[in-house]
């Protein structure tokens, strides 16, 4: 049997519909690059590094302590996405973990592969080898899950100089402060 040909990977200006993103690049293996789709731009997810990998654990383990001792959500991750029909674009983003609340109406079957909604919350671990990723999570990720109604943004760097917490207040993100104690208090993960 003969094994077909890898896809070559597009160059960042080449134009790919989104049926094609979906039916070509969405679940692609055949090289282990993972793309998102930015109004008909490829963009590749980057590559963590260790210490990335350690807040991302860390981080993952509380929020899963937390659903498990209220269960009021689902968290999913391991790059599955979801479409933004956006004011002027279309954009379809992976992020490093998100939840979805009981009581979103749209809720995510086990066997999907993607979400059919607006996740609740959406969490992005830095990604900073490059000054367009971090401008890519700091910005542009920002407005498109802000204009998407993500209820909560949270953006996290291992070396805690981009490292943010948003709430969508109004139709725009406000920054989540810290309590008196230091700490910052999620609405939608109350408690």
């Amino acid at each position: 049997e003969e094994a077909s040909p890898l896809i070559p990977p597009p160059t960042p200006t080449d134009y790919v519909p989104e049926a094609e993103y979906w039916d070509r690049y969405y679940e692609r293996t055949d090289d282990d690059l993972l793309y998102e789709w930015n109004d008909g731009i490829l963009e590749e997810k980057p590559m963590a590094d260790r210490e990335s990998y350690q807040l991302f654990s860390w981080f993952h383990k509380l929020t899963d302590e937390y659903l498990k001792a209220y269960p009021v959500g689902n968290m999913v991750g391991l790059e599955i996405g979801f479409r933004m029909a956006l004011p002027g674009k279309t954009s379809v983003r992976k992020p490093d973990l998100a939840v979805i609340l009981e009581t979103n109406r749209i809720q995510m079957g086990l066997a999907e592969r993607s979400y059919r909604g607006i996740f609740d919350l959406c969490v992005e671990f830095l990604s900073d080898s490059k000054p367009e990723e971090v401008r890519r999570d700091t910005i542009e990720k920002k407005n498109e899950y802000c204009l998407a109604g993500v209820r909560e943004y949270f953006i996290l760097d291992r070396k805690g100089r981009e490292t943010a917490f948003y709430r969508l207040t109004q139709g725009i993100y406000t920054p989540i402060l810290p309590n008196s104690d230091g700490v910052i208090c999620s609405t939608i993960l109350p408690g």
